[in-house]
């Protein structure tokens, strides 16, 4: 038991080392953080080299350690909460953090955004985990940014649901509309019927309209 004992600390301590050269941490530094995600994972119910795992995947995609220590505490305590892969959960927070521009001190209103979104519905915080990096790439190509468009993308993933088999398809399908919103042909094809399409949907986003929202009433106007 105590040769067991030793392995884990020697392998929670190594895992710690390589945070540390990462981020260029003092071997005080380091020590005083290995102390600190201890607690943290204490806190979210989560063993410590879960949380090792999901601060090296916010670091690997480009977090500060300031922000992954930040993030991972709300990541940590949701990942136990909806049962959701802390890889995928870690991921999907830094796509809404890189691509949405949120704050990493928003982390948590995020996390809530989601998880009452997949209460609401089928899509569930364990989708929304695995597929949100992809999903807010194309939402931010949208000029989308902040809490809000969490919770729009989000919302807009029930809907899909209902009209599909599984969440992959749903993710699937919420990415083709998001993608083809911009797309040459959508633009040609909307310009048939004497419609601007990027004017309509300037103009649609400043009365304050997602662009799920705009796409459908513009849609629904056009073809009558």
């Amino acid at each position: 038991p105590l040769n067991g004992m030793r392995e884990t600390a020697n392998a929670y301590e190594s895992s710690m080392t390589d945070i540390a050269q990462k981020a260029n941490l003092t071997r005080e530094a380091a020590r005083a953080y290995g102390v600190d995600m201890l607690k943290a994972a204490k806190a979210a119910n989560q063993m410590p080299e879960a949380m090792q795992q999901g601060v090296d995947v916010l670091m690997g995609f480009g977090a500060s350690l300031p922000d992954a220590g930040e993030m991972i505490r709300p990541i940590g305590r949701a990942a136990t909460a909806y049962k959701a892969e802390m890889s995928d959960l870690s991921a999907a927070t830094f796509a809404v953090k890189d691509n949405l521009k949120v704050a990493a001190t928003d982390t948590g209103r995020v996390i809530d955004v989601m998880a009452q979104a997949g209460k609401s519905g089928a899509f569930e915080m364990k989708d929304m985990a695995q597929y949100f990096p992809q999903l807010t790439a194309g939402y931010q190509a949208l000029g989308q940014q902040g809490v809000g468009a969490v919770a729009d993308l989000a919302a807009a993933l029930q809907i899909t649901r209902k009209g599909t088999g599984d969440s992959a398809s749903a993710a699937t399908n919420l990415s083709n509309i998001l993608q083809k919103m911009a797309s040459p042909d959508t633009i040609k094809n909307f310009a048939k019927f004497g419609v601007d399409l990027p004017a309509a949907l300037k103009k649609a986003y400043a009365e304050g309209k997602t662009p799920i929202e705009a796409i459908s009433d513009l849609t629904n106007k056009t073809l009558k």
